[in-house]
């Protein structure tokens, strides 16, 4: 399952890379104009969450959501999630890629490809034991976690304003 996932979120890079090549660099690096806006929606989210109100969003997920394929989903749900944060580092790796002689190419793209799968597999399984074995242990501590994910948030959404508004 945790390959399944891995193999998602390559899925969903292949399709940016390919976006990239197929449309080019300089295109696709203007997203950062939402860097702004999720930024903001971090920080705004991350106080709701940490003072208690933010509203209860409760999604079923499908039946197949423990199955190979769900997990393949699940990858490729997170890739897109993550793509704010990674997408201008991915973007620069293919645009680089792209100068680069072809093997010299399919090798960087190779390595970056497999960090990148390695520690989706990884951090699946890891999540998936952890959860299992320490279920009703983490779960008396549930309001304070859901108090640091806020914080996190927060603190994410900070950087991502830095980032958007005094690095680029």
């Amino acid at each position: 399952r945790g390959i399944a996932a891995a193999v998602g979120v390559l899925a969903t890079f292949a399709l940016l890379a390919g976006a990239t090549v197929r449309i080019g660099y300089s295109t696709l690096s203007n997203i950062t104009v939402f860097e702004t806006l999720v930024g903001g929606l971090l920080i705004a989210f991350g106080l709701l969450v940490v003072s208690g109100r933010a509203p209860s969003i409760s999604v079923p997920l499908p039946e197949r959501r423990s199955s190979v394929f769900g997990f393949g989903v699940f990858g490729a749900g997170y890739a897109l999630a993550g793509a704010g944060c990674v997408a201008p580092v991915f973007l620069s790796v293919v645009a680089r890629a792209i100068a680069l002689p072809s093997e010299t190419a399919v090798l960087l793209l190779a390595v970056y490809a497999g960090t990148v799968a390695v520690l989706m597999a990884a951090t699946t399984v890891a999540t998936g034991v952890g959860l299992v074995s320490n279920a009703n242990r983490v779960m008396n501590h549930a309001g304070l976690l859901k108090r640091i994910a806020g914080a996190v948030m927060i603190v994410a959404g900070i950087g991502q304003l830095y980032l958007s508004l005094v690095v680029y």
